[in-house]
């Protein structure tokens, strides 16, 4: 990264760093062009970058800095979509392989038996939580993922219908021809209770498993869970849905795609599990 100018790209969480950083500096003779502005906007989440920071003789000690700052986070940050990554969580590294954290991630590292924070997920009981554990050791699966493929399905609520008139019900939104093949009905799935319900998750899991041919010995990553559900035919394909596909243009489903490259990926819905865990406060 030259120190005559270089683009790098940034959260606006970053704001007050920049004012804290460089208030000591400012009687210093430095020219900075626009240092906060113009930052732009790719669509809804695109990233916000900051073009140009211009230095002059008498302050390469302080540019030498902030160079060094941002060539140890520029891999990273390119990856991660606009205001939902802090300052914190872009410069983390992972302990075990020392690179930095996935969008959306935190540790603890690596797959989960147990919900991380159920202090955290005050919408279910001490039961329901024990429950939801054990349907996700008999889907072989992190708990954590799945109540946040839950979550963002439902709001874990077993009775609630689809709000766009599909007619899928429950936890993961069964469909009438998932329910007939788990031998029951939409009807009767949403007068189920959570727990009942945690038996036909995983039952449909399970059966999705087998249809795509995952082996049963398979620990489900977020993003293969999360493909179960939103495109059950394509649960062992990375590419889950493409741009002129119905899967990919309906219900605006298209804004799964975090990099915007006309396709949705398992990396894509793993972002979007790893995001939900965070805001669920399943994370560290």
């Amino acid at each position: 990264m030259g120190k005559e100018d270089f683009s790098v790209n940034i959260t606006n969480n970053y704001m007050s760093m920049f004012n804290n950083m460089l208030k000591p500096a400012a009687s210093q003779p430095i020219n900075m062009q626009s240092f906060y502005l113009p930052f732009l906007m790719s669509g809804n989440s695109g990233l916000n970058t900051m073009p140009y920071l211009n230095y002059n003789s008498n302050s390469d000690g302080l540019m030498n800095f902030i160079n060094s700052f941002f060539e140890k986070m520029s891999k990273s940050i390119a990856e991660f979509e606009k205001g939902t990554i802090s300052f914190i969580d872009a410069t983390k590294k992972d302990e075990n392989s020392g690179t930095t954290a996935s969008p959306g991630e935190n540790p603890p590292a690596g797959p989960q038996e147990k919900i991380t924070n159920p202090q955290a997920l005050k919408m279910l009981t001490k039961e329901q939580i024990e429950a939801t554990e054990k349907a996700a050791k008999e889907i072989n699966c992190d708990p954590n993922d799945l109540v946040a493929v839950m979550y963002n399905e439902s709001g874990l609520k077993p009775e609630i219908y689809n709000k766009a008139g599909s007619g899928n019900v429950g936890l993961i939104q069964f469909g009438r021809a998932a329910a007939a093949d788990l031998g029951t009905t939409t009807e009767e799935i949403s007068k189920m209770s959570y727990t009942e319900q945690l038996k036909y998750v995983v039952k449909y899991f399970n059966l999705v498993k087998k249809r795509s041919k995952i082996a049963d010995s398979q620990k489900l990553d977020a993003g293969t869970l999360y493909a179960m559900i939103f495109r059950p035919a394509y649960a062992n394909k990375e590419v889950v849905a493409a741009k002129g596909e119905a899967a990919y243009d309906k219900y605006y489903n298209y804004r799964l795609d975090i990099n915007h490259d006309g396709k949705i990926t398992k990396e894509d819905l793993a972002y979007h599990v790893n995001k939900q865990k965070k805001t669920l406060g399943l994370t560290a």
